[in-house]
């Protein structure tokens, strides 16, 4: 009769939701196989970057240029202003690289540094927060805050939080010329770590002839 659903029309409509039920599936929010197979690859791409970094450059950093805020040695210091613009990073190709590439392993390099968190834990804490981009903005925010306090350089908490939230990877790059400067260090790519630093002047004081006024020998 007409307008009576037959059985063919009824297995037609059922392979019909059926197909649309699974593309739905297909495009849920779960990850799939292939979500969680690059989310390891990237992972292990990362972490071996990270321990190479770590050996090739953060362990050749200086260790006693940059004092912990509080020390009875930073008593007498006073905060300046911060001399790195926000887009100095792009004159130098090789920070600007890491930021954009690498930039939770090269905020954790300035954070070792500049004696705020440990390499590694900063190193894993960035990374994973990575995908979350408030939460991101406000760690880095206090990370930042401690490491600009150690290096004497006035800072703002909502500034930073905005910096860190719209433009981090310069934020980053800026604040890794800023702790390179105070190492007096340079990082070229790829790992490559030069000295800077001025050697003192020779002393004019004359060298000892073991010669003392009045003396018989």
């Amino acid at each position: 009769a007409p307008g009576v659903p037959t059985a063919d029309t009824s297995e037609e409509a059922a392979e019909v939701q059926a197909d649309l039920d699974h593309k739905a599936g297909r495009h849920s929010s779960s990850p799939s196989t292939l979500d969680i197979a690059g989310f390891v690859i990237s992972s292990c791409i990362a972490a071996f970057f990270a321990d190479l970094y770590k050996r090739q450059v953060v362990s050749k950093l200086p260790r006693d240029k940059i004092l912990i805020a509080g020390d009875a040695a930073d008593e007498l210091r006073t905060l300046r202003y911060r001399e790195a613009g926000l887009f100095d990073c792009f004159r130098e190709p090789s920070t600007c690289a890491y930021a954009c590439l690498c930039g939770p392993t090269l905020a954790s390099k300035n954070y070792s540094s500049g004696k705020v968190l440990r390499f590694w834990p900063s190193c894993v804490i960035l990374h994973a927060l990575a995908p979350f981009y408030c939460c991101n903005a406000v760690v880095r925010t206090v990370l930042s805050s401690r490491l600009k306090r150690n290096m004497g350089l006035q800072g703002s908490p909502l500034k930073d939080f905005f910096l860190n939230l719209c433009c981090l990877p310069c934020e980053v790059g800026r604040e890794s010329l800023e702790v390179d400067e105070a190492l007096e260090v340079e990082i070229r790519c790829f790992n490559k770590v030069t000295s800077v630093a001025v050697p003192e002047p020779p002393s004019s004081r004359p060298a000892d002839s073991g010669y003392f006024p009045g003396a018989c020998f």
